[in-house]
């Protein structure tokens, strides 16, 4: 998955869960912060990315992310969600636990770390 995407869906996640959003997300993986501003709740995401001035919109179950030109869906139940990056065709999963979101990608059995800023 593109890390941007990746840190959306953990922006996305954490807004979910919280029912707030923060002002973006910090990837411990690469040592890097991601600036996120918009409006997400159950029936309708629309988020700005401000690094690639780009939105990601539509239903969660059906996001669209303008920047890469990809649909990912993601389902959260209560604190964990599980999620599809329809361009990679691979299953994500995770955790959200207060200010920090554990993101998986199953294919690759890779995990991420962020914190909500």
């Amino acid at each position: 998955m593109h890390p941007h995407i990746r840190a959306g869906m953990a922006y996305i996640a954490a807004a979910l869960a919280s029912g707030k959003a923060g002002m973006g997300v910090f990837d411990y993986a690469c040592c890097k912060s991601y600036a996120f501003s918009g409006s997400v709740n159950h029936n309708y995401v629309s988020v700005l990315d401000h690094h690639r001035h780009c939105y990601i919109t539509g239903h969660p179950e059906q996001l669209y992310d303008q920047g890469q030109k990809v649909f990912i869906s993601i389902i959260l139940s209560s604190t964990h969600f599980t999620g599809y990056d329809f361009c990679d065709s691979r299953p994500f999963s995770g955790h959200v636990d207060g200010s920090t979101v554990t993101f998986h990608e199953q294919d690759s059995m890779t995990r991420f770390c962020y914190r909500i800023l």
